[in-house]
């Protein structure tokens, strides 16, 4: 955590930045930049409305510009969900704006069990089973690991995927859950056609729009077919 947040500028940065650290012979003491509207999961989930469009959006960039952020700086996250994205104001910032309507500011926390791209990932982590790549729970040990880059934009779209809709789409990404059996092993193609015949079912296509859906249908398929953050 110490060597990612010493690298990044805490102004204009999507990561959460590190302020101070210290420790005793059992506990470590880690203090950040202030986020006055604490984890964008329950700032969602506690909302007294459905966001708009325009704000659902917003805050999906920005989850993946910390994302992308992370990766330009050679590291994975492990254990992206909205409990690890934090929420700030542009006011509470010192900006003012002129329009009346409040700006959030989203950023990217808990980098725990963060590790370099280029360590081979050959154990799992503690990860959240509601945002785990299917690669996760079917994982056999392989000497060769899984592409943790991969897992981590599988993670993202789950986030996207809840912003938008205020509902997860996996319990987790195994045959437990039912959207999963639809989509598991398809190519993007036979994924978009089972996403857009799970959507009329819900109605929920003014809520998730033809371009949501294909973005959808190329994060929730097998690692490789599954796009990179940089093609978002």
């Amino acid at each position: 955590m110490l060597e990612i947040t010493r690298k990044v500028n805490p102004q204009t940065s999507r990561l959460l930045p590190l302020i101070a650290w210290g420790h005793d012979k059992e506990w470590i003491c880690l203090i950040t930049q202030h986020c006055v509207h604490g984890e964008l999961f329950a700032y969602l989930t506690e909302a007294p409305c459905v966001w708009g469009r325009d704000m659902c959006f917003n805050v999906s960039r920005q989850c993946a510009e910390a994302v992308y952020e992370l990766h330009s700086l050679g590291y994975a996250h492990n254990d992206i969900s909205l409990e690890n994205y934090f929420v700030s104001s542009a006011e509470e910032r010192g900006y003012i704006r002129t329009d009346g309507k409040q700006k959030l500011i989203i950023k990217l926390g808990d980098f725990a069990v963060a590790s370099p791209l280029t360590q081979p990932r050959t154990y799992l982590t503690p990860g959240k089973k509601q945002y785990n790549a299917p690669e996760l729970f079917h994982y056999d040990g392989d000497a060769k690991g899984y592409n943790r880059a991969a897992a981590d934009v599988w993670a993202l779209g789950v986030c996207i995927y809840t912003i938008f809709t205020k509902f997860q789409p996996f319990n987790e990404a195994s045959n437990k859950c039912g959207l999963f059996r639809d989509i598991f092993n398809q190519t993007p193609e036979e994924v978009e056609r089972a996403l857009l015949k799970f959507v009329r079912l819900w109605k929920w296509e003014s809520i998730l729009s033809g371009g949501l859906i294909h973005l959808f249908s190329n994060i929730f398929v097998p690692e490789t077919y599954r796009i990179r953050i940089g093609v978002f």
